[in-house]
């Protein structure tokens, strides 16, 4: 039986503390926060405490994430719920999984319902792990440690999220030990989904860690299915090559893929691992073409080139890192490549800058002895300027979804850079491009409402600009 919180001055404290738990180790006083609690001044409520939350859950259910030694005074809690006391069962439940040094160690394949990040504690942020610069670890996170026996694809599902802002990171030792990021999900769960599959280089022990984006009780509930690691992509060696046709753009994905006996990167590559996927396009009757890639969820990729009749005798041409970047950070590669030579296919190779891995789609285009930049690449419907259903969608209703992970980049044409007076300064970046039919004299009023928002109150979510011409 705990002390009489009044006798040290609490009173004001609230029916949270009162009627609930009392700390032995931590000294608690009128200064400290309020737990989030059903009772105790509005302003207050949803303000953390330092022994993390109080959770009311339905029944009369609460769970406390606690770090000290507690004592539930069952006579308070009988007083304030109004139940005698043989109603009230305490249920201790472990938190295996709260750190790398205290990880759910798990077995290849891996299935798990039910799982959640509560009360895991908020260990590891954007600021202090080597996947920097991803928003989805700002919660409470939960580290699972596999041993993967070979390396291989291995598919990350995770279902029944209870939140869009969820991620996940893969790294191959402990984030704040020297580990480095394997993989990283950026784009959130998609109806309560979200999948990838992820290229383990060599066998060893992982650390697969979940986490979520400020979401309002900072923690998230899902379903987890991890796969045993299986094979490459079919794209992966030359062999495998897919064919484009001219004027058509074809999506690719570099993750789970290698460059086990392939030719050594070109000097305009960067360094780091090499996640290639080969292509392969009849050279035209002109001698010339204009091959561009265009970013997915692999924002930066490099492409070289090679002239052959087939994978076992190919002559290197040339290499491409960067294109023009329209003002923007992504960095497309595209290369004009004239009077190509003798030879009946061009193989063309992708791969991501550094470790970078995510899908992407690739175009290419005869040159017709125009003289360089070339002619202009068809456009990309929703994502370049022009005519309707040409290039941009129709709005013709009056919802309009547009599912996870919505576009990239800027489609093949540069609508704007950012220079001049126009208020989307950063140029064109994910771009995508409506037209509304407008029949009569008005007021045009709509709103953009991110997938990633979890309603009000809330105001975080993804930052969306517009721009409206006529």
């Amino acid at each position: 039986m705990v002390d009489d919180l009044s006798e040290k001055g609490l009173g004001g404290i609230g029916h949270c503390i009162e009627c609930g738990a009392s700390m032995y180790t931590t000294y608690i006083n009128t200064d400290h926060l309020y737990p989030r609690c059903l009772t105790g001044p509005a302003n207050k409520r949803s303000l953390r405490h330092p022994l993390h939350e109080v959770i009311y859950q339905p029944y009369n259910e609460f769970a406390m994430c606690l770090d000290h030694h507690t004592a539930l005074d069952m006579g308070k809690t009988n007083a304030f719920l109004g139940l005698p006391s043989d109603d009230i069962e305490v249920v201790i439940r472990p938190r295996t999984g709260t750190t790398c040094a205290n990880p759910l160690n798990i077995t290849l394949p891996y299935a798990a319902t039910g799982q959640t990040t509560q009360c895991m504690v908020d260990d590891y942020n954007n600021t202090a792990v080597p996947c920097a610069g991803n928003n989805y670890v700002l919660d409470e996170d939960k580290v699972y440690k596999a041993v993967i026996g070979a390396a291989g694809c291995v598919n990350i599902t995770i279902t029944n999220a209870s939140s869009p802002s969820i991620g996940f990171q893969v790294y191959d030792a402990c984030p704040d030990a020297g580990g480095t990021c394997v993989y990283n999900s950026t784009t959130g769960a998609s109806g309560g989904v979200l999948s990838a599959d992820i290229n383990i280089p060599a066998p060893g022990f992982y650390y697969i860690m979940v986490d979520s984006w400020n979401v309002p009780a900072n923690y998230v509930d899902y379903d987890i299915n991890i796969s045993a690691p299986g094979g490459n992509t079919l794209s992966d060696p030359c062999t495998g090559a897919i064919p484009l046709t001219l004027g058509i753009s074809s999506t690719g994905d570099n993750t789970c893929t290698n460059a086990v006996g392939e030719p050594a990167a070109p000097a305009c590559w960067t360094t780091g691992n090499m996640n290639t996927v080969w292509y392969v396009v009849t050279i035209p009757a002109s001698n010339d073409l204009i091959i561009q890639t265009t970013a997915g969820s692999l924002l930066k990729t490099q492409i070289d080139f090679y002239r052959g009749n087939s994978c076992a005798g190919l002559t290197y041409i040339d290499c491409n890192q960067d294109a023009a970047s329209c003002g923007t950070g992504y960095d497309h590669s595209q290369f004009y490549l004239e009077n190509i030579g003798a030879g009946t296919y061009l193989y063309i190779r992708v791969d991501g800058e550094n470790n970078l891995v995510g899908t992407f789609s690739i175009i290419a285009t005869d040159g017709n002895n125009v003289a360089a930049p070339g002619p202009p690449l068809p456009p990309i419907v929703g994502q370049d300027c022009g005519p309707v259903l040409t290039n941009t969608f129709p709005v013709c209703g009056q919802n309009n979804y547009v599912p996870n992970p919505g576009n990239f980049a800027y489609g093949n044409i540069c609508d704007f850079t950012g220079a001049g007076p126009l208020c989307l300064a950063s140029g064109e970046k994910s771009s995508t491009w409506y037209t509304i039919n407008i029949n009569a004299n008005g007021t045009l009023a709509f709103d953009i409402v991110p997938n990633d928002w979890p309603g009000a109150p809330s105001t975080v979510a993804t930052d969306y600009d517009w721009a409206l011409w006529k």
